[in-house]
């Protein structure tokens, strides 16, 4: 099935939005839901453009599925959650894999959210960044790594980190969504500040 053309992609993010609310309801998607829509169309309920509309929005549904469009945990729920937590924690620990994962992602025009991605998706990155997932850390993943320690050693740590992201997104509390020049800029803000007497972990760290 074609999907290209403005016009597609539009009709495509509409089809994300429905099934989210569809699985929001408690249905199991919009595949689900256009099936038996198409069902009662076809009993007579509907007129015949309408079955055949039915169909073609069925059609691009099943394909965006087969490409990751939608949140496939259904198929699987414990490999699902489990591709996801292997994929989430590569991302967080390897400079490499999210380069990876956001070139695989941009080349099937997606988002960057594991956990909106299909079985067959996560498990083909997987397959795919292998090698990367292998690799040695770059000196980014060792700063991150470092940045993360900083913060279970001491509270101290913890809060300076949070004082630092100050005004920024929430997501910024994680390390891994730093570049090299932003922690190396923690790090030194860091080593001015004065540590709070008897805290070992501050000193530590």
């Amino acid at each position: 099935l074609d999907m290209g053309g403005s016009g597609a992609v539009a009709m495509q993010r509409f089809l994300e939005k429905l099934d989210a609310a569809f699985k929001l309801s408690g249905s199991d998607g919009i595949d689900v839901e256009l099936t038996a829509a198409i069902g009662v169309a076809s009993s007579g309920a509907g007129v015949a453009d309408g079955v055949e509309l039915l169909q073609t929005l069925a059609q691009m549904a099943k394909a965006m599925a087969a490409q990751g469009y939608f949140s496939m945990q259904q198929e699987n729920p414990e490999l699902f959650d489990s591709l996801v937590d292997k994929v989430t924690k590569a991302l967080n620990r390897s400079e490499r894999v999210r380069n990876a994962w956001r070139e695989f992602c941009a080349a099937h025009g997606q988002n960057e959210a594991p956990r909106k991605k299909s079985v067959a998706f996560l498990q083909t990155f997987i397959t795919m960044s292998a090698e990367a997932m292998d690799a040695p850390p770059t000196a980014l993943d060792t700063l991150v790594q470092v940045c993360k320690d900083v913060q279970r050693k001491s509270d101290w740590g913890k809060s300076v980190w949070v004082h630092f992201n100050m005004g920024r997104s929430q997501a910024f509390l994680n390390p891994a969504r730093h570049d090299f020049d932003s922690l190396v800029l923690f790090f030194r803000q860091l080593a001015q500040m004065p540590l709070p007497p008897g805290d070992g972990g501050a000193a530590q760290s």
